[in-house]
């Protein structure tokens, strides 16, 4: 009697062997800004691409900074975190992505209202600006004595100068521009002498005694504009 003893031997077979996420490794966006997660995956014979790629969890690590719906990250508020990849069937195939949002720049803002503001005791200047509609604007005077400001409209108060700050935010990044004002006794009232030209708009139409001013150039079209003349003296 010949016992035979058979043996076996069950061997494990990992069919998710050599899958990978592949994509960028870091991502820079403006705030409100969407950016599609460019992914690829590396596949086997059991698992296709597609396979692999319509089966992936996302999740940020701040959402308040960078949210994430469906592989599309969406800038929030300025920042860095880290958008997290991670394929549903096994949750070491996983890919992290760094995603910065950028700081708003403040850009387009001009003060129209030229610079120094001439005036008298009792008289009114609103100071004019362009911007973005969403901006934030404060106004300070340095010397409430000399000029007050509400709303860009400026009171003159005494004989004195000062200056008119302009405080100018997008709730990010904060900039701020700089009008003087003069408050005189005596205001003269300037009269241009175009010959056909345009005025600059930005050209002041009185003139405190005592201040400097700047003069920008008027324009008349086939004409080369040569500089300002004062009783026939150039200026």
């Amino acid at each position: 009697l010949i016992a035979v003893m058979l043996s076996f031997v069950f061997v494990s077979c990992n069919n998710k062997k050599g899958i990978a996420l592949n994509s960028t490794k870091e991502l820079t966006i403006n705030i409100d800004e969407e950016v599609k997660l460019n992914i690829t995956a590396t596949s086997n014979k059991k698992y296709s691409e597609s396979d692999i790629l319509n089966n992936l969890k996302y999740s940020s690590q701040d959402s308040s900074i960078v949210s994430v719906d469906n592989g599309v990250v969406k800038g929030i508020k300025p920042g860095t975190t880290i958008i997290s990849v991670v394929w549903n069937e096994d949750e070491n195939v996983k890919l992290d992505i760094t995603v910065k949002v950028l700081t708003p720049e403040i850009s387009d803002v001009e003060i129209v209202t030229s610079s120094p503001i001439a005036l008298k005791v009792g008289d009114t200047k609103e100071i004019k600006i362009v911007c973005d509609e969403k901006l934030t604007i404060k106004w300070l005077s340095k010397d409430e004595n000399i000029a007050t400001v509400k709303d860009g409209v400026v009171t003159a108060k005494k004989v004195g100068s000062t200056i008119i700050e302009i405080e100018i935010s997008n709730g990010y990044k904060t900039i701020t521009k700089e009008v003087k004002v003069v408050v005189s006794e005596t205001i003269s009232k300037i009269t241009y002498v175009l010959d056909g030209g345009t005025n600059n708009p930005s050209n002041p139409t009185t003139y405190a005694e005592g201040t400097t001013i700047k003069l920008e150039d008027p324009t008349k079209e086939g004409y080369k504009f040569l500089g300002w003349y004062l009783n026939d003296a150039l200026v």
